[in-house]
């Protein structure tokens, strides 16, 4: 009876999110962001009350279900092979373990060129689009933030206090962050990274802008939350005085308290008197564009990225497929592991020589993991070591000997040692626009 409500729920996510997908088309990409929406997205009724997602129990025991009916159809020839992913499940996420990989950065850039910004016969989004979902990826690449925290940013949260020539300072609101509900935490972005986000919101942005505009769905928005007031602290924006329409009333806010139900249905108003979105991500027709829609449209472009990326050889039915398949999740860890191997560099570079017990010292009490930790806003400093930083975990000695022995100069080799020895690691030699 158990098995039979899962697989009922997992059909009605493929109805109501996926736009009526086949259970027998799905991919393994698919069940897996199923998995990730129902551990943080689903709403359920648990003894009479509403809340969002389920427990890391409850997602073992949805995958056992659908592995038993994809493993039946599969047994009939109704599906190739069984798509449900094996593995451990990750307790923080409802995250399969065995799908989980890092990208070193020459793998990110190569994806993002390709499979987000590249052109192609069968592109069906616009170039709005790409450049939009280009400085989403490469928001999360370079902070770390999870997909719904990067997905619910407000315009006036868009970093602007610079604390370097080539560094600045942003904050991720509490409503948004999943271990810091009161208080938020603090992420950083280089200068380019955001620019390529600001380009986005000055360019692109507008015409999502202008197409809500012209079709009027701001103004029907019925409890609107039309900003008056930004106050800011130390360049960071705090809280927002409002005009809700719907009690009438002007109220101040804490951008803490802010969810994504109260950003999708915050404005500000035009000279004109007329209402714009404050939200910073737009979709199609300029509405706000839900946090679940990030795992379509990177599952989309990897998908765009395979059909482009095979090479035949000659007349052999044979194709070598080297494309990259990426899901939002996986920039976070990703992130992780570059910082990770960042700071430890740096550290390795001011000592003359490097002892297996300089080594334990350099780590365990130079606070690398938890410099790491504190950026990923973890409550936990093992969560950083087993599910983020996995590789480092397993040749964490060898690989620092190595680096100080050849002593990369670049990151990119660094990390390019770890991907030799960790499968889960992706690198690639091919860079931008090869």
């Amino acid at each position: 009876m158990n098995y039979a409500s899962d697989v009922a729920a997992y059909f009605g996510y493929l109805g109501d999110q996926r736009d009526g997908l086949s259970w027998l088309d799905v991919r393994r990409g698919d069940v897996t962001a199923y998995f990730q929406w129902r551990r943080t997205d689903a709403t359920v009724i648990r003894r009479g009350a509403i809340q969002r997602g389920v427990s890391a129990s409850t997602i073992v025991r949805n995958r056992a279900a659908l592995m038993s009916l994809y493993g039946y159809a599969a047994d009939h020839d109704a599906v190739s092979s069984n798509p449900v992913p094996t593995g451990n499940i990750n307790v923080t996420r409802g995250q399969v373990l065995a799908d989980v990989n890092w990208l070193t950065r020459r793998a990110y850039q190569r994806w993002r060129s390709e499979a987000l910004l590249g052109v192609g016969a069968a592109r069906a989004e616009s170039m709005v689009m790409r450049d939009r979902n280009a400085a989403y990826a490469d928001l999360l690449y370079s902070s770390g933030m999870r997909r719904s925290e990067a997905a619910g940013l407000l315009l006036v949260e868009v970093p602007t206090a610079q604390i370097t020539s080539r560094l600045f300072k942003g904050r991720v609101p509490g409503a948004l962050s999943k271990n810091s509900p009161e208080r938020g935490r603090i992420f950083y972005l280089g200068r380019e990274v955001l620019a390529t986000i600001n380009e986005y919101v000055s360019q692109m942005r507008v015409l999502d802008e202008a197409a809500g505009l012209a079709s009027g769905v701001y103004e029907e928005v019925p409890n609107a939350l039309i900003v008056q007031r930004v106050s800011r602290r130390n360049g960071l924006a705090t809280k927002v005085t409002v005009d809700d329409t719907e009690s009438g009333e002007t109220v101040q806010f804490n951008l803490d308290e802010l969810d994504w139900s109260h950003r999708a249905r915050t404005f500000g108003l035009d000279s004109e008197g007329r209402r714009r979105p404050l939200a910073l991500w737009l979709g199609q027709h300029g509405r706000p564009l839900q946090p679940t829609s990030w795992n379509d449209v990177f599952s989309e472009a990897s998908d765009r990225m395979a059909a482009s990326s095979r090479v035949s050889h000659g007349s052999l039915q044979i194709d070598d497929d080297d494309s990259i398949y990426v899901h939002p999740h996986m920039l976070r860890h990703s992130f992780a592991l570059h910082v990770f191997a960042l700071s430890a560099m740096m550290s390795l570079r001011q000592q003359d020589r490097v002892s297996q017990a300089g080594l334990r010292s350099l780590i365990e009490e130079g606070n690398i993991w938890l410099r790491v930790q504190n950026l990923l806003g973890h409550k936990n400093l093992q969560v950083t070591r087993d599910h983020y930083l996995a590789p480092v975990l397993a040749l964490e000695w060898d690989w620092f000997l190595a680096a100080t022995e050849q002593a990369p100069t670049q990151l990119d080799e660094a990390l390019a040692l770890i991907a030799q020895s960790d499968e889960r690691v992706i690198d690639s030699p091919i860079g931008v626009g090869s």
